[in-house]
């Protein structure tokens, strides 16, 4: 039986613990033991040789960002959320700066989450005072107010626009996902992109399907030259159900039939490809391909990018997956992937 040693986190208090991936019948399971809370076991994926052939930790210190969420507002009701439930502290510029400050010097970008960040009052205000005070900022978004394209060139106005990339994640969904007038909304703001010339930083799909990248890929042919990178991930509100659950063998799998003839290549570019994640680029950007662990089998080494996430006691966490966000605030948040934050 071949296994990698990594370190996890008990699912019960947060504790982080040893833990062994080993490989059994083919399949990859996480084996950790809390001192408190005993024994657990998890299916990581029904084919271990693909964690075995990607399995890496040498890329930390890529892709450096704070995911905050500046908002508990959105403008959109997605079912699978997960934000959903959470309640969010809103908070000045000032305070971020502090808390984060040590982010800061390492050359941390700050993520803006929510809720949906633009549509605060103040957003532009906030994002330009964040830019003042020293930080690379991102902004994620459902782009509906980006189908405006003054609000685009107010962000250009203030800065948010560099080299021709707006500084924005998008996220998108299978038009079955949500009324047409969202849709046109959201396809309104790839136009935009286009006519001013410049790119998004990412276009996020959130699956719940692998039927879905049929569209994903018709979509990628229309419109690639808008972003700098295309993530596909699971859809958080199937994450729980295991007999829905995607694994990223089975996500990969399916890519392969869709996307193989662009002939994508392994990149460490972005991120280590690891457990949880495959990176990709072909000639046009970068492809990256997330499966949807919970905290049941989550692989501190590998999941260990430097992104992480304020949670509401003031305090920075790692982030590997969105999952972390929900279970960990509903949980208090526990010593497992604690940071701790200036007084």
């Amino acid at each position: 039986m071949n296994f990698i040693q990594t370190l996890s986190i008990c699912p019960e208090c947060y504790k982080r613990i040893p833990a062994d991936i080993v490989i059994r019948d083919g399949a990859a399971w996480m084996t950790k033991t809390c001192d408190v809370h005993g024994d657990f076991e998890a299916l990581v994926d029904p084919d271990a040789s693909l964690i075995m052939q990607h399995y890496n930790t040498g890329t930390r210190g890529l892709n450096k960002a704070v995911l905050v969420p500046i908002t508990p507002e959105c403008n959109m009701s997605c079912s699978w959320c997960y934000t959903n439930g959470v309640k969010t502290k809103i908070c000045k510029p000032e305070y971020y700066d502090r808390a984060m400050i040590d982010l800061k010097l390492q050359g941390f970008t700050f993520l803006a989450s929510g809720g949906e960040p633009t549509i605060m009052p103040d957003f532009f205000d906030f994002i330009s005072r964040m830019k003042q005070l020293g930080w690379p900022i991102v902004t994620m978004s459902n782009m509906l107010k980006f189908a405006d394209i003054r609000f685009m060139e107010e962000c250009a106005t203030i800065g948010m626009v560099q080299n021709h990339v707006l500084h924005a994640d998008f996220s998108m969904q299978h038009p079955k996902n949500y009324d047409g007038e969202i849709a046109a909304a959201k396809y309104g703001a790839l136009c935009n992109l286009e006519r001013l010339g410049i790119k998004a930083n990412c276009i996020q799909f959130s699956i719940g399907s692998l039927d879905e990248l049929q569209y994903i890929r018709k979509f990628y042919d229309d419109t690639k030259n808008l972003y700098n990178h295309i993530r596909i991930r699971t859809l958080f509100g199937f994450w729980k159900d295991e007999s829905e659950k995607i694994y990223l063998s089975q996500l990969f799998n399916e890519f392969k039939q869709v996307f193989g003839d662009l002939m994508p290549v392994f990149t460490n570019d972005f991120e280590s490809s690891n457990i949880y994640s495959l990176y990709m680029r072909d000639t046009n950007c970068g492809i990256s391909l997330s499966s949807a662990p919970t905290v049941n089998n989550l692989d501190v080494l590998s999941a260990r990018r430097p992104t992480l996430a304020m949670a509401l006691d003031g305090k920075c966490y790692s982030l590997p997956v969105a999952q972390i966000i929900s279970e960990g605030i509903e949980k208090g948040w526990y010593n497992g992937y604690k940071v701790e934050v200036p007084k």
